[in-house]
């Protein structure tokens, strides 16, 4: 968590979030604070999850178009950990404490537990294809309500906005190829078959398997964008994860005709798209490296091991492998 949203969270901001949502303040257990506050507790006799974000990150009204989309989903049977209301019925809560301000919500929280190398086979990334596919076949038809606000494309993020600033200027050629990647991308075509709100993000750590079914979570990151934007995030983190090997090229040869033809027979997304994978990939980099260079100090050990394996990714222009996504 950035230093200046940090100063501003106390206890009283969290103890009043937490009791919007039924859970005692002392009763939560925190599962992470990269960019929200999110804790585990219990209410009901359901376990949950609480997320306070800052509106630096995120306002109110998008956290609310967020929930909406989750919910849509879920009800038409995607199994996202579905978003829970607050005592008096509304989707957030905000603390207002003047100078510090803060936005709450919460989900269900989904069964199962995250991927394992044992779990990494083709059955996986069959039920990932079919996820994804289904998400993307509803979106299709998805309509925000009536007067709300829609969730933010793609364009509109933070982080591309303000990301190239990032680089260091010593890395110039990264900022050149930042400004060619993205200026690539919105030259591309959007039509209600290739393009939607996205999870983004869902990699196997965004995920937990339980009797055979993925069920996912972390929306946060849900934006307009285009569906290849999914199929790209899941073949960039998928390699990285201890199940795909050191022997990449056997990992694709056997993950993607599993992935891809189950997604397709959830939704027909049109082949040509396979071609810009690599196009998306590179831009996930290149936003990588620059939030990398946003969030951390020099020498920072949560940083320092990634950059140099970022840095070689880009320059051989982001490129996980040479390989083929072809239509299977």
């Amino acid at each position: 968590m950035e230093e200046s949203v940090a100063r501003l969270f106390t206890d009283d901001i969290r103890e009043e979030a937490a009791r919007a949502f039924g859970a005692g303040g002392d009763s939560l257990e925190s599962l992470g604070d990269f960019e929200s506050y999110v804790y585990g507790y219990e209410a009901d006799g359901e376990n949950r999850v609480l997320r306070i974000t800052h509106p630096s990150h995120r306002s109110a009204e998008q956290i609310e178009a967020e929930l909406h989309w989750v919910e849509y989903l879920a009800e038409r049977g995607v199994r996202f950990a579905r978003p829970v209301r607050t005592r008096s019925g509304s989707w957030t809560h905000t603390v207002d404490r003047g100078e510090a301000v803060f936005h709450a919500c919460a989900f269900e929280r989904v069964p199962g537990r995250m991927p394992t190398a044992a779990d990494f086979g083709p059955e996986l990334f069959t039920e990932w294809g079919r996820f994804l596919g289904r998400t993307h076949a509803l979106t299709r038809d998805y309509e925000p309500p009536s007067g709300t606000e829609t969730r933010y494309s793609w364009s509109d993020d933070p982080y591309i906005q303000k990301g190239r600033s990032w680089i260091p200027e010593v890395d110039g050629h990264l900022r050149d190829q930042w400004t060619r990647t993205f200026d690539e991308m919105g030259r591309l075509p959007q039509d209600r078959d290739s393009f939607g709100i996205c999870h983004t993000d869902l990699h196997p750590y965004n995920f937990h398997v339980h009797e055979g079914r993925i069920f996912g979570f972390d929306t946060d990151d849900c934006s307009y964008n285009w569906f290849v934007e999914d199929l790209s995030s899941v073949f960039y983190y998928g390699t990285g994860h201890e199940g795909a090997g050191k022997d990449r090229q056997e990992f694709f040869s056997w993950a993607w005709p599993a992935f891809w033809r189950a997604y397709k027979a959830e939704h027909n997304l049109d082949p040509i798209w396979l071609d810009r994978i690599h196009l998306f990939q590179r831009a996930r980099v290149l936003t990588l490296f620059a939030l990398l260079h946003m969030k951390f100090e020099p020498g920072d050990e949560e940083r320092e091991p990634y950059l140099p394996k970022l840095r070689r990714l880009l320059e051989r222009d982001g490129t996980i492998l040479d390989f083929n996504y072809e239509d299977v």
